[in-house]
């Protein structure tokens, strides 16, 4: 019961905690400039300061879902899809302004995997712990 009440929430949280600073402090408040150099090489220059805000704000709502624990399963499922599409994308289009270049890949798949232990991982609690009883 420890692992459920105490693990589970600590995770929840780290993960709504990366996507609240991605998008409020390294999109929004603009301290990580690379980000927006990234949109703009896929939106119209012009556009890109714009465009930014408009991801950190949404980076910012992904937060907020995943504190919810409304639909936690549709929710790892989008975090997964967009992290990896944004990935691939940025890797393939964009390699020169990402902090670690085309292996970029390697920390988008552990956020995945951490991702889907959250997700699936409440499932796994849950069963043990009627085990247990």
């Amino acid at each position: 019961v420890f692992k459920k009440t105490f693990f589970l929430p600590c995770i929840r949280f780290l993960l709504a905690a990366i996507w609240f600073t991605s998008g409020l402090w390294a999109k929004i408040l603009d301290y990580v400039p690379r980000h927006t150099q990234i949109v703009g090489r896929f939106f119209p220059a012009t556009l890109a300061r714009e465009f930014t805000i408009v991801i950190g704000c949404l980076e910012m709502l992904m937060a907020v879902w995943i504190l919810s624990r409304i639909g936690p399963r549709l929710c790892a499922v989008s975090q997964v899809l967009l992290v990896l599409t944004m990935t691939l994308l940025e890797v393939l289009c964009v390699s020169d302004l990402l902090l670690f270049g085309p292996y970029n890949l390697i920390p988008g798949l552990l956020f995945c995997g951490l991702v889907f232990g959250y997700a699936y991982g409440m499932n796994w609690f849950r069963v043990q712990t009627q085990h247990a009883e």
